[in-house]
C-alpha cells in the first residue's frame, strides 16, 4: 500500500511541501533560493520593461498615467510567466520521451525545445530510474521537485532540464540541496531512500534555435550545500524574524524605559 502523492500549499505566497505521511510542511528549494539577491535579474526586468515601452507606445500612449504604468511595469512578469508556461509544457514532453512514450502533437512554441532534447537523448541516452519526483529532507526541512535519476554507462546523475539563457553557477545550490535530502517521495506516494549520487549534470535547451543543446556536468561539494543552507537560514529569517525584529516607534523617554521594562531590559 502506497501513501497519497506529495501536496503543496502556498504560505504568505510562498511554495511549500506537505509530507504525506508526518503532514509536515516545508519550504521548496527553489522558494528558499528565491531569498537570495540576484542583481542580474533587476537589471533584465528593467530591460524587458524598457522594450516594451518603447516597442509598444500605441499601446499605452493614449491610457491614464496609471493605467498606463500599470501596464508598462507589469512587462516583465508577462514575459517571466510566458516563459513559465513554455518550460513546463517543455518539461512535460520530455518525460514522456524519457518514458518511451509516444508523442501525438507537439505545440508549435516547444518544437525547437522539444527537438534539441531528442538529440540530446539520442547522443546520451540515459535511462532513467526516477522521473519527476520529489526529494525531501526532514533534518534541514526542505523539499523540491527532481527533473531525473538517470544512469548513463555505469554511472548514476542526478538530471536536471534548463531552458533558461544559459547555465548558471547558483544551479549549483539547487543541485546540492537535492543531493543532500534524505528520501524520496515517488508520484505514487511510495518513499524510498535517495541513491548514490556520481553526479550532476544539467541539460540545456537554449531557446534560440541557432544555439545547440549542450549537458553541463556541476561540480558539487560541500562548499556548495553550505551555501543552500546558508541561503535556508536567510530564508527563515525573513519568514520569522524579520516580522518582529522592528520594535515600535518612541516619542518621549517614559516609552523607551516602558519598552525596555516589557522586554526585561535595563533602564
Amino acid at each position: 500500500m502506497t501513501n497519497p502523492e506529495v501536496k503543496t500549499v502556498n504560505v504568505d505566497f510562498k511554495r511549500h511541501y506537505v509530507h504525506p505521511i508526518s503532514n509536515e510542511r516545508v519550504p521548496s528549494v527553489t522558494t528558499i533560493l528565491s531569498s537570495v539577491a540576484k542583481p542580474a535579474l533587476g537589471y533584465w526586468m528593467a530591460k524587458i520593461v524598457a522594450e516594451y515601452a518603447v516597442e509598444n507606445r500605441t499601446t499605452w500612449q493614449n491610457l491614464d498615467d496609471q493605467a498606463a504604468v500599470e501596464l508598462i511595469k507589469n512587462a516583465h512578469r508577462r514575459v517571466s510567466g510566458e516563459a513559465m508556461k513554455l518550460g513546463s509544457s517543455v518539461h512535460t514532453i520530455i518525460e514522456d520521451l524519457l518514458r518511451n512514450k509516444t508523442i501525438d502533437f507537439i505545440p508549435p512554441n516547444t518544437e525547437i525545445m522539444v527537438r534539441k532534447a531528442a538529440e540530446l537523448l539520442q547522443e546520451f541516452r540515459p535511462n532513467p530510474s526516477h522521473i519527476e519526483v520529489t526529494v525531501w529532507s526532514h533534518r534541514y526541512q526542505y523539499a523540491g521537485s527532481l527533473d531525473a535519476i538517470v544512469s548513463i554507462d555505469d554511472k548514476t546523475y542526478l538530471f536536471d532540464w534548463k531552458t533558461s539563457s544559459g547555465v548558471f553557477p547558483d544551479y549549483a545550490l539547487q543541485c546540492a540541496a537535492y543531493a543532500n535530502a534524505d528520501e524520496i517521495i515517488r508520484p505514487d506516494g511510495s518513499i524510498e531512500e535517495l541513491p548514490q549520487i556520481d553526479g550532476f549534470i544539467i541539460a540545456h535547451l537554449p531557446k534560440d534555435p541557432k544555439e545547440r543543446w549542450s549537458l553541463v556536468p556541476m561540480d558539487i561539494t560541500q562548499e556548495d550545500f553550505d551555501g543552500f543552507l546558508a541561503a535556508r537560514g536567510l530564508f527563515k529569517w525573513q519568514s520569522e524574524r524579520s516580522k518582529v525584529v522592528v520594535g515600535p516607534a518612541l516619542g518621549t523617554k517614559d516609552s523607551l524605559l516602558n519598552y525596555n521594562l516589557r522586554r526585561g531590559g535595563e533602564t
